[in-house]
């Protein structure tokens, strides 16, 4: 949450401030709040989304603003871009009058690249514009809501994720986890025409086992320029330090978070900076296929690679998390309760079950990385700092 609160001294209030008499009878000046927030995500290459400025007076929306960003509300190339842009002032204005509380029980349902799906109710739907709508709203609601991210390596310090909890009114209300992976998840497909000298041929371990990978030489992200060393394993920056090795600060882990997220990590080729290949749709686990199960997870009836365990397992450690809260996930242990979704074992903390299989979620003795309990905890930790 960004929250600016003023309050305004109209002249009726001035004058009051006259004497103690007059000063009795005064109304009560209003209390201006104002809250800023956004909501952001990457899908068919493309960064989607919207900040916006909700002013309140005592306690009840009185106006809703969207802020400049270099983020896309309604995509230019849509048939409907002109008449959605033209009728968004109406839109934004159907929450005037509403209390913070009903903007925080909208809720808005996404798939898993973040995209907007569907609204509850009816007052707030925007007729052909379901994407723009849910993306005004979670940028709403994450404007005034109280927010914590944490970042860090994760799963066997093998990829970085990004953890958050929201609470609204001391509740928590929302919590999230995503991880991506590390620059060397992708690799040189094979018979790709790419110059020898953009790219590195090295013997690598692969899940125990050794195999000869082909990596792009060079990548870069904001300021950060990225070779991949033979002798490390692993990409180098420029003073020599291992990749792994800087993603254990978390600003350096939020950094590369960040720049995956918005399609911002590039390699090089030809001399040129090319950012069509370690883009979000390639290393982020929500979307690009890792950990796909050979069962119907999410219930359409097929097997396919919208069967993801690394989803079911996140979706149910986050239900565990909003349910009983951070600290309940610190004392979670294996059982030798198998799950009939996934086939592993299930975690749980006394008689409180999650449904999560996944080794990493609070594994003892995790060294150089977090366990997902742990990162999530640290977000829940920043979102009460708030």
């Amino acid at each position: 949450m960004n929250k600016f609160a003023k309050v305004m001294l109209g002249a009726a209030a001035v004058a009051c401030l006259g004497s103690a008499i007059a000063f009795s009878g005064c109304a009560k000046d209003p209390v201006i709040e104002t809250y800023e927030g956004g909501y952001q995500y990457n899908s068919w290459n493309t960064n989607y989304g919207v900040k916006v400025k909700v002013t309140t007076e005592d306690g009840v929306i009185s106006k809703v603003e969207t802020l400049e960003s270099d983020w896309h509300n309604v995509s230019a190339s849509w048939d409907g871009h002109d008449a959605t842009v033209a009728a968004i002032p109406e839109y934004l204005a159907k929450f005037e009058g509403k209390t913070l509380a009903e903007i925080n029980a909208i809720e808005v349902t996404t798939n898993a690249a973040g995209v907007p799906n569907a609204i509850s109710g009816e007052d707030f739907l925007f007729a052909g514009s379901t994407q723009t709508a849910g993306r005004i709203i979670l940028a709403m609601q994450d404007a005034i809501r109280d927010n914590g991210k944490a970042y860090g390596l994760v799963h066997g310090a093998g990829y970085v994720a990004m953890g958050s909890v929201s609470y609204f009114n001391n509740v928590m209300v929302d919590a999230n986890l995503i991880e991506v992976c590390l620059p060397t998840y992708v690799t040189v497909a094979e018979g790709a025409e790419v110059s020898a000298d953009d790219v590195v041929v090295a013997t690598v371990l692969d899940h125990g086992n050794e195999v000869e990978k082909t990596f792009y030489k060079t990548v870069s992200y904001g300021n950060v320029t990225l070779t991949y060393d033979v002798e490390a394993g692993d990409y180098v920056d420029a003073n020599g330090t291992a990749f792994k090795t800087l993603m254990a600060t978390e600003a350096n882990a939020k950094a590369y978070y960040e720049a995956v997220v918005t399609n911002g990590v590039a390699v090089t080729l030809g001399g040129e900076k090319n950012y069509t290949v370690m883009t979000n749709a390639a290393l982020n686990k929500c979307v690009n296929g890792y950990w796909t199960a050979r069962v119907d997870i999410n219930g359409d009836g097929e097997t396919d690679a919208n069967d993801s365990s690394w989803i079911f397992n996140r979706d149910e450690t986050i239900k565990y998390l909003l349910a009983n809260g951070a600290d309940s996930l610190l004392g979670l242990a294996k059982t030798e309760t198998e799950s009939a979704v996934t086939g592993g074992t299930e975690w749980a903390n006394g008689n409180l079950t999650c449904g999560a299989t996944w080794t990493d979620l609070n594994k003892e003795g995790a060294e150089g990385y977090l366990t997902y309990a742990q990162l999530l905890k640290n977000a829940d930790t920043a979102a009460k700092g708030n």
